[in-house]
């Protein structure tokens, strides 16, 4: 027989989780698109403009992966609170 409360308490263990891991991400992403700025300020050539290239893909992907996890969170959040109210 499924136990309500274990699977609320399962998922809410899992959504403080994913919480916790997309505020470090997105603190350390800030932290490192300032220091590109920096680097891209001080850096010039070929060698700058491929690096950069490199960067804004990591970035785009990076910026789609916290986007993800936000929606992910929202929905486990629904969940979540629909199986507070069984």
């Amino acid at each position: 027989m499924l136990d309500v409360n274990k699977l609320r308490n399962g998922l809410t263990d899992y959504h403080q989780t994913l919480v916790d891991h997309r505020h470090k991400l997105s603190t350390i992403f800030q932290e490192l698109v300032e220091l590109q700025l920096t680097l891209q300020h001080t850096y010039g050539g070929i060698a700058a403009q491929e690096f950069n290239s490199s960067w804004e893909k990591t970035a785009e992907w990076f910026t789609q992966y916290l986007d993800q996890t936000a929606r992910l969170q929202a929905h486990l959040g629904e969940r979540i609170e629909h199986l507070r109210s069984l």
